[in-house]
């Protein structure tokens, strides 16, 4: 008598179901296989948040390009991988107890200047605990923005596919400011740290022109190399501004 699959429960005959693709032999769960699978799940070079990551650095246009036509199994779902981007990086700030301003700075300030840099330190603060809110209103807007552009330069991507260009996008911006959060936040200096935050805007900005200009390039032979990298930062700026003045026009409201 054959097996059922205990995934979707049609009949095996080999080692993995051929209608899933979960494994025959399946045991029950022990915390020792548990630890030693959470790794592979995790960090693996071939699937997973690392595959992710080491993609979107190395071909960030074409690991995007590829997830688009179809070849998804390795990587972890972007919105997946953006929650766990933004998760890392509430983290990153709260363990380093990141501020922008030290106390040591504000008694050489005017009141009036410290006033400013308390305010700033307050908004960043909210955006993090508010950090879900914002995020749906600029990926919506950015994705809308994309979308309009993408049509100018006569690219196919339906809203949804430039969703998943917006959500990798962000994700990836997000996980290299975490970084650079984990690198620096532990010193207390506000002059540095704003500073720091000034490289993560470039960063960003510079980014995603980047994975924009290499989607430009796709079956693009309107424009030279020289037009799609100005279109690029056009884009990318675009993308950046909607982020930041999302952020921004929902700390107004609230307030």
């Amino acid at each position: 008598m054959k097996n059922n699959c205990l995934n979707c429960n049609e009949p095996l005959s080999g080692k993995f179901c051929s209608f899933c693709g979960q494994i025959s032999s399946v045991k029950r769960i022990e915390l020792i296989q548990l630890i030693k699978d959470l790794p592979h799940a995790i960090f693996h070079v071939d699937s997973g948040i690392f595959y992710n990551f080491k993609q979107l650095v190395l071909r960030p246009s074409m690991a995007i390009y590829d997830y688009l036509i179809g070849k998804r199994k390795p990587f972890f779902h972007p919105v997946t991988y953006l929650a766990l981007a933004l998760i890392f990086n509430y983290l990153a700030v709260k363990i380093t107890g990141l501020h922008y301003y030290d106390q040591e700075e504000l008694k050489t300030m005017s009141e009036k200047q410290a006033s400013v840099i308390l305010a700033y330190d307050e908004s960043q603060w909210w955006f993090l605990e508010h950090t879900y809110q914002y995020m749906l209103l600029a990926i919506s807007l950015s994705t809308l923005f994309l979308f309009i552009f993408l049509k100018f330069m006569k690219h196919n991507f339906n809203l949804s596919e430039t969703i998943i260009i917006v959500l990798f996008t962000i994700a990836q911006g997000v996980i290299f400011q975490s970084l650079i959060y984990f690198s620096f936040g532990w010193i207390r200096s506000g002059v540095l740290i704003r500073g720091i935050e000034t490289v993560n805007i470039v960063i960003l900005f510079l980014y995603a022109s980047y994975v924009i200009y290499g989607l430009f390039k796709i079956n693009q032979q309107r424009f030279s190399k020289l037009t799609l990298g100005i279109l690029s930062l056009v884009a990318g700026g675009g993308l950046l501004a909607i982020m930041v003045w999302s952020a921004y026009l929902l700390y107004d409201f609230s307030h």
